[in-house]
């Protein structure tokens, strides 16, 4: 039954956004840094690269207070396809950061 259950459990895990999600006609561009490969669509450069900056900043004192470093590179994604700020973040099938502007 467990074995079912966590069966399941991958089915139905996603990382809780789908290329369905973007307009496909953006074009997209990534940004690699130390610790992260930072994805921007059209327009979104600076803003990326600030992004980027920040998540670098930022990535020590996280790790420190944690006590966990992720094996990969994290994928910081920055779009503006909503009318809201928000954003949300998995581990699953890899680490990723979704960032609404």
């Amino acid at each position: 039954m467990a074995l079912l259950f966590f069966m399941s459990l991958l089915f139905w895990a996603g990382n809780g956004y789908s290329a369905g999600t973007f307009d496909p006609s953006l074009k997209w561009r990534t940004i690699p840094t130390e610790h992260f490969q930072v994805h921007y669509s059209d327009g979104l450069e600076s803003l990326a690269r600030k992004a980027g900056a920040i998540a670098e900043d930022v990535h020590s004192d996280l790790i420190a207070k944690l006590g966990w470093k992720p094996a990969a590179r994290t994928h910081l994604i920055v779009t503006d396809n909503s009318d809201f700020a928000n954003g949300l973040t998995t581990l699953f099938p890899y680490p990723s950061i979704l960032i609404f502007m």
